[in-house]
């Protein structure tokens, strides 16, 4: 099983320089790790991937609310 590892934003939003932080850091550590975002806000990963230039899925991300 590989080691967990959380990220934490209270809200992805479009345009933000945290946020294109948190998504790059999922992109680096999804294939090497079971990475899970915790956040209060809605994910829509296919927008989100849009606007970072990431390509993240719910399957590669598990999202705690």
């Amino acid at each position: 099983m590989p080691p967990r590892i959380a990220i934490v934003h209270p809200r992805l939003s479009e345009g933000g320089g945290s946020e294109a932080k948190a998504l790059w850091f999922l992109e680096a550590l999804k294939d090497d790790y079971d990475v899970y975002l915790v956040t209060m806000s809605r994910v829509d990963f296919k927008r989100l991937n849009e606007c970072y230039g990431t390509n993240l899925s719910p399957g590669q991300v598990t999202i705690i609310q």
